[in-house]
């Protein structure tokens, strides 16, 4: 994030796309390959929070490199998902030597999708329409290709199993609750919670509305009766 602004023309970024902006060891990040996990990272937060974007002070409509990132007043949206895009490479690339080291293999399912990726690819660019080189660029900007999807994709399957099975000794185990009460037995005593109790009180309990009549400005308001049967129900 030490230049202001990475917004060049299609052919600057065409022409630095085999340029390596990152290393872990021998393994090295392309400009290519850094584009995937960039708009990755845009696409993810737009899917996760889509119209309520707004909400976090960006506009999509307008350049991401021009607008102050919420999470950081220092980083403008750009920079932000950029350094997230390293920052998520890093851990991927990292999981994948340890998944190598430890000798965990991809799952069958996982490389079944590998092995079906290209046929996958040209589908659903046939469906659209145009060519898979067009998809790419669609969804991943100018310079972007099958090969630099598919190292997205092999690297994140291929590091999956380590983290599946660090995942797996994070679930406690029946001895590390009973271990667990017993350290809190005091606190949970407090509230009148015990080893054998099957409820526990609660202080608000949440309850949804049938019915309604929703004005033009989009406010519903409900009847007193509709408010009887809800409780009721």
């Amino acid at each position: 994030t030490c230049k202001g602004s990475y917004s060049v023309s299609d052919e600057e970024i065409k022409a630095a796309g085999d340029a390596v902006v990152a290393a872990i060891g021998e393994h090295t990040l392309t400009n290519d390959a850094l584009q995937i996990y960039y708009w990755m990272e845009v696409q993810n937060f737009l899917s996760a929070y889509g119209n309520y974007a707004a909400y976090f002070g960006m506009d999509y409509t307008q350049p991401l490199d021009t607008q102050r990132s919420t999470y950081d007043e220092n980083l403008t949206w750009q920079q932000f998902f950029l350094q997230a895009a390293l920052q998520n490479w890093h851990q991927v690339q990292a999981m994948n030597l340890m998944a190598e080291e430890a000798g965990l293999e991809i799952s069958p399912e996982d490389q079944a999708y590998l092995d079906g990726l290209d046929a996958y690819l040209e589908e659903t660019a046939k469906g659209f329409g145009i060519s898979v080189e067009e998809l790419m660029t669609a969804n991943f900007g100018p310079g972007s290709d099958q090969e630099g999807y598919r190292y997205f994709q092999e690297l994140y399957l291929n590091g999956l199993p380590y983290y599946e099975a660090e995942s797996a000794k994070m679930v406690p185990t029946e001895e590390d609750l009973e271990a667990y009460f017993a350290e809190h037995e005091a606190e949970y005593a407090e509230s009148g919670v015990t080893k054998d109790s099957k409820f526990v009180d609660v202080r608000h309990i949440l309850v949804q509305v049938k019915g309604g009549t929703t004005a033009e400005d989009g406010t519903t308001t409900y009847s007193d009766e509709e408010w009887k049967t809800c409780e009721t129900d």
